[in-house]
């Protein structure tokens, strides 16, 4: 049988191990991986029938105990120099600037379907609204093999764009725009289309569920009657709504942006308290590393920012009862 004694000097992975190359097999899954393997390593030198996998077990575990410190060593190190990248080369401006004006062009682009009221009855004036996006320190210092940050501004704009069109939704119920239910209210997909028509809206706006066919047999249908309207869908929103001819416009201006350390409880990081000060924290997918809080909280300000964004927004509405309605579909 291959067997030794085991003394596990904990110097040695330092002096021989790369940490960043070594993280790869920190995962759990390759942790399992790893252990297999050596397991199967191990059986080519023992006798047949003789199981030394708990030895290995034992070798491994401590192993990666010393490396994980190692790797947590490295990675802490690493989020202080992005940190000191980050501002040196001014990426925080840079961003700003870029997600300002992306934002700038794109909401007026989206609210261009709701430009015009021809008798202002009711007006609607909220200055400093406020959104967050939690963007990773790498993104922001354009520092993503295959991630350009201009790219990340971009996708990033269309995906939390849908902030502004909620925020314009509840402002428009705070001054008593009908809610529908469309799944109750009406029997059928023409019944529907039939109350669109007659009813005389042109404007079909937010979320596309509410404006797609409840039969989708007759998709196609329903999507040629639905051309007769103006559309503009929105991803990621809930509800939609229908607007009669110069009966809703929307302002939205003044976009203010600015970056602060992303904060460990407040912003939406998942990690867990095993004791008073000890939190396991996942930096990389699949790696568990165990944190004090305040490395914890330093780590986390260091590779994440969170963007604040403010915008005004001024909504002109003809006062008219049914003029706009909110579509839902929930149950």
């Amino acid at each position: 049988m291959f067997m030794f004694e085991f003394s596990f000097d904990k110097k040695i992975p330092e002096k021989l191990l790369d940490a960043e190359c070594y993280g790869q097999f920190l995962s759990d899954d390759n942790q399992r991986k790893l252990k297999e393997r050596l397991i199967e390593i191990d059986k080519l030198f023992n006798e047949v029938g003789v199981d030394s996998s708990d030895v290995v077990e034992e070798i491994l575990e401590n192993f990666s105990n010393v490396m994980k410190k190692i790797y947590k060593a490295h990675l802490i190190e690493q989020s202080k120099n992005k940190e000191n990248y980050f501002v040196d080369m001014q990426y925080g401006e840079k961003f700003i600037k870029g997600i300002s004006e992306c934002l700038d062009i794109k909401v007026k682009k989206e609210l261009s379907i709701v430009s015009e009221v021809s008798n202002v009855q009711e007006k609607i004036e909220k200055y400093e609204n406020e959104m967050y996006i939690k963007v990773p320190i790498d993104i922001i210092n354009d520092d993503c093999p295959g991630i350009s940050l201009k790219g990340y501004i971009n996708e990033c704009v269309t995906k939390n764009k849908f902030k502004i069109f909620e925020n314009i939704k509840n402002e428009l119920k705070t001054v008593g725009i009908e809610v529908i239910n469309r799944d109750i209210k009406f029997e059928s997909d023409n019944a529907y289309l039939e109350w669109l028509g007659s009813n005389g809206y042109k404007t079909l706006w937010g979320c596309k569920y509410e404006f797609d066919p409840s039969d989708y047999m007759h998709e196609k249908e329903f999507a040629l009657k639905l051309e007769d309207f103006e559309r503009k869908f929105v991803f990621g929103i809930s509800d939609g709504l229908v607007i009669k001819d110069n009966a809703l416009s929307v302002q939205v201006s003044n976009f203010k942006v600015s970056l602060v350390p992303a904060d460990v409880d407040k912003d939406g990081f998942s990690y867990k308290k095993v004791s008073d000060d000890k939190y396991i924290y996942e930096p990389i997918r699949g790696i568990r590393l165990e944190y004090s809080k305040d490395e914890l909280r330093q780590y986390v300000a260091y590779t994440y920012k969170k963007a604040i964004i403010k915008y005004d927004i001024e909504i002109c509405y003809s006062g008219k009862k049914d003029d706009v309605v909110i579509i839902t579909r929930k149950n």
